[in-house]
């Protein structure tokens, strides 16, 4: 059975964590959990950037914690929607994710640049320039994700809407690219280009960026596939001496980027895109009983949550998938380790999980530091506290039985003595 983290109980239960023993369907909806959890992410972010903007330690793996956390949100969200279990943390994780990823990014690069930096040759203060535009424009698709949380509305208790209050991180994000313009100025004027990432996937968003000998001057990406007859070219004009754009990748294969300005040409920037990576969303861990049929089953998903339809093998059985679906039965007598696999298809990568089928005789429970193997046929035993409580309810049972009684006989000696 599938580990619930309170972060998953939060994200199903937390709407009708009130209603105690209500019908749900009559229960007003109340997201203030998640509503909660999702500001402390926040609180974590302005941390972060308060740190990049006053040059302290730490940044890198703080904003990698984070990301994981959304990471593990958006993984929960995923599996319990193929189980038609729908969260209200569905319509929020998406640009938290993407911010998160950003951040990392950013925090990974204020290292680079400190390097660059820290010796001042032409080269490297030209360089650092470079990765100072491709910060901005992280900086820039940052802003974006926070104008997309400031207009999430799905969040509710009862009547009222919760929304998020995303000054504080923007506060921390404008002094951090305010630092980064100013350095920017006093690097020399180079036609130089780059890429957010030189490893895309098919369809992935990916930042071109670079920078210019002139102010105001019209700059030429060219795009090259030899192998493929690929070549496209793309005309911007740059901005203080640097330009970016946003592109995407619809041809798998490798990639050669340069710009051009006035008849000069910049470096060379190497682009390999792969596949779409699928995730197999199902339990790690099975229960199954000697001898008796189990169904096991999964959904796809590709890293753009579409659903993916195609063969899966569960072990040497083939299934195809329906609506990104797919479900087996199996039958066996002990415990065994299996892969589920995914053989990919034109544009997904494939994909393989290992699962473990455990026989339910062979889960241990844990009673008294004493493993016990827990059988169909052998009760769970109650545990010591649980005995304690019983007891101590018993005698406050025969406490009030007897105070009760002795109540009874002080009224009846009272009318006794009257009469």
């Amino acid at each position: 059975m599938k580990k619930i983290s309170l972060v998953v109980l939060l994200l199903i239960f937390a709407p009708y964590a009130h209603a105690r023993g209500a019908n749900l369907e009559e229960s007003a909806i109340d997201d203030q959990w998640t509503y909660d959890y999702f500001n402390s992410i926040l609180d974590g972010y302005s941390l972060v950037l308060k740190n990049l903007v006053y040059e302290k330690s730490n940044t890198t793996k703080e904003s990698r914690i984070l990301y994981y956390k959304i990471e593990d949100i958006k993984k929960e969200v995923v599996y319990y929607n193929s189980l038609n279990v729908n969260t209200p943390s569905k319509n929020v994780y998406p640009p938290f994710l993407k911010f998160s990823g950003g951040l990392v990014k950013l925090c990974i690069l204020d290292i680079k640049l400190k390097m660059q930096l820290k010796e001042k040759t032409s080269e490297n203060i030209a360089m650092a320039k470079v990765t100072i535009n491709e910060m901005m424009g992280i900086i820039s698709t940052m802003y974006g994700c926070l104008d997309e949380i400031d207009r999430i509305k799905t969040l509710k208790k009862g009547d009222n809407t919760l929304l998020f209050d995303t000054s504080k991180v923007r506060k921390y994000l404008n002094m951090y690219r305010l630092k980064l313009s100013k350095l920017k100025n006093t690097a020399p004027a180079t036609l130089t280009i780059g890429i957010s990432t030189d490893n895309p996937i098919l369809y992935e968003k990916t930042v071109l960026y670079g920078t210019s000998e002139k102010n105001s001057d019209k700059i030429n990406i060219h795009t090259v596939n030899d192998e493929l007859g690929i070549h496209k070219k793309r005309e911007l004009i740059s901005k203080e001496y640097s330009f970016s754009t946003e592109v995407s990748f619809d041809t798998l294969g490798s990639y050669t980027v340069y710009a051009e300005e006035n008849d000069k040409s910049s470096n060379i920037v190497f682009v390999n895109v792969s596949k779409i990576p699928v995730d197999i969303v199902m339990d790690e861990t099975i229960t199954i009983y000697p001898n008796e049929n189990t169904t096991i089953g999964g959904t796809l998903v590709d890293y753009y949550d579409n659903i993916v339809n195609g063969t899966v093998y569960v072990g040497n059985k083939s299934i195809l998938c329906k609506n990104g679906k797919f479900s087996t039965t199996i039958q066996l007598n002990s415990s065994e380790n299996i892969s589920i696999k995914y053989s990919g298809d034109e544009i997904h990568d494939s994909s393989i999980k290992n699962i473990t089928l455990l026989m339910y005789s062979d889960i241990p429970y844990y009673y008294e530091n004493v493993s016990l193997i827990v059988k169909k046929d052998i009760p769970f035993p109650i545990p010591w506290y649980g005995y304690t409580i019983f007891v101590f309810m018993l005698l406050i049972a025969i406490l009030v039985a007897y105070e009760t009684i002795l109540l009874l006989k002080i009224k009846k000696i009272v009318v006794s003595s009257k009469n």
